[in-house]
């Protein structure tokens, strides 16, 4: 994530904190940039700033669902689980042996199919067949 997402209240404290050389008069992007120069992350100041915590936290969420959301709308493909597992949970979808056919965001279905044994693309009417 990015400093530039907080308030320069929050920045002057995590300069603070870190012992950052800045004056309270200082722009928000030269508080980013001393901080940068001092080599703190965005990870760093997680861990000891509750603010920055809290809006890790927020970005994150949104992310995750704006990457859910691209999926969504994203086109799909057929995978059938050859694996001999029981039960296969990968990216989200779940496989199993009584339901070993799952409809799967394209981009996920080139993945899997890429980094995974056991899975290949399927046909509808092999679905259909199966669930007959």
């Amino acid at each position: 994530m990015s400093f530039e997402t907080l308030k320069k209240d929050d920045l002057l404290r995590i300069a603070e904190e870190f012992g950052t050389e800045i004056k309270p008069t200082d722009t928000k992007a030269v508080i980013i940039a001393a901080l940068n120069e001092d080599g703190v992350t965005w990870e760093q100041a997680a861990i000891f700033d509750q603010a920055v915590a809290e809006r890790d936290e927020i970005l994150k969420i949104g992310k995750m669902i704006a990457e859910e959301d691209a999926k969504a709308v994203e086109p799909k493909a057929l995978l059938k689980m050859n694996r001999a597992n029981g039960s296969y949970e990968i990216r989200g979808y779940r496989f199993t042996k009584a339901h070993p056919y799952a409809v799967v965001a394209e981009s996920d279905a080139q993945w899997i199919t890429d980094n995974i044994e056991g899975f290949a693309y399927a046909s509808p009417r092999e679905a259909s067949e199966f669930y007959g």
